[in-house]
């Protein structure tokens, strides 16, 4: 079995999510067509070549190049992360092509509709097509299955994690209170997290806050933290490689993730995998993750900086509290190991390609 993938995706995500496939003995190798490529010691991986063009046209480009690829390399099985452009460009090929389509939906079911009620109502007419989806969580799944798709192709798989390189983590020493590592747009929300240290930096002077992650919202935040005088407790560390990540893991008390939309991120289940007590908005898939009050407490709106500093305060003055949630967290392992992910993506690929 060849696979191509279509994907942008960072280099450690787009990994994580060839992880089953690299595990899987019945496939033998994976093509990969995204505008940059990256080094990679895997001899079942590599690259279609770049597009050259810059602007929509290399998406253009990127059609005639993974045609090209399907038939010279004899790709069974194309599958595409994102729909806009990724997921467009694979319907395409594949109708022009013959091969089967899966689309792996990583954005929870916004991935549908945040572009508008149009481009929601061509999503949906593509998801049609394809020989199978994948969805990280039940809420997708029932969106899509209200909206027509049929439920038999639609399959749950989770994102998996490396528990050889989160977990088995022995939180003695902590440099950090709080803990919040992914981007920082306007998705991500982070200023919620900022307003809610705020409210509690007269109960705790010494709370340690550790922010890392980059993006276009930095030196927004950046500034907010500043107007509210909290530069003593809040420390920026830009951007930290995937490879050193855990190490804040395993200085951290508590993880928060102050989201307006996610799929399954994977920083929060790195976390969960690592002992960590976690404080999200419930949105996306997240409420599948974590059981209010049993191993994290969700938010119920996305906007709320005093709910926020509520759960953060509850558990910043109970240590036995987080412990116990972050004890509860780990049990998350079964579920999202890379053994059991494989297992159920080997069965999706199976079942499209024996079609």
């Amino acid at each position: 079995m060849y696979l191509l993938v279509i994907a942008k995706l960072s280099r450690e995500k787009l990994l994580s999510k060839l992880r089953p496939f690299i595990d899987n003995p019945e496939i033998k190798h994976i093509y990969i067509l995204r505008d940059e490529i990256f080094s990679t010691d895997c001899d079942k991986i590599s690259f279609a070549p770049v597009p050259k063009r810059k602007g929509l046209l290399r998406h253009v480009e990127k059609i005639n190049i993974a045609r090209k690829f399907i038939k010279e390399y004899h790709v069974g099985i194309v599958i595409s992360y994102l729909l806009l452009p990724h997921g467009y460009i694979a319907w395409i090929v594949t109708r022009m092509t013959g091969a089967k389509w899966i689309h792996a939906i990583i954005a929870g079911h916004r991935e549908i509709w945040m572009n508008g009620k149009i481009i929601r109502s061509v999503n949906l007419c593509l998801l049609k097509d394809a020989s199978a989806i994948d969805v990280m969580g039940l809420s997708t799944y029932q969106y899509l299955a209200d909206n027509g798709i049929n439920a038999e192709k639609i399959a749950i798989i989770p994102n998996a994690i490396d528990g050889r390189l989160f977990g088995n983590t022995n939180h003695n020493a902590y440099k950090y209170d709080i803990l919040y590592a992914s981007r920082i747009d306007e998705n991500k929300n982070v200023p919620l997290l900022i307003k809610a240290i705020g409210r509690l930096s007269g109960k705790y002077p010494d709370l340690k806050v550790c922010v890392a992650g980059d993006g276009n919202k930095l030196e927004s935040v950046k500034a907010l933290t500043n107007e509210l005088k909290l530069n003593y407790q809040i420390t920026f560390l830009g951007h930290v490689d995937h490879d050193h990540i855990k190490e804040l893991y395993d200085v951290s008390k508590i993880f928060v993730l102050t989201s307006r939309g996610e799929g399954v991120p994977m920083a929060l289940l790195e976390a969960m995998f690592c002992g960590m007590a976690c404080v999200s908005t419930n949105v996306g898939e997240i409420g599948s993750i974590i059981d209010d009050g049993v191993n994290g407490f969700l938010l119920p709106n996305t906007e709320d900086d005093k709910i926020l500093a509520n759960k953060l305060d509850k558990l910043l003055s109970d240590i036995n509290l987080c412990q116990e949630f972050g004890n509860r967290a780990a049990k998350i392992k079964e579920t999202y190991s890379f053994d059991h992910v494989t297992a159920l993506w080997a069965n999706t690929l199976k079942s499209v390609y024996d079609d």
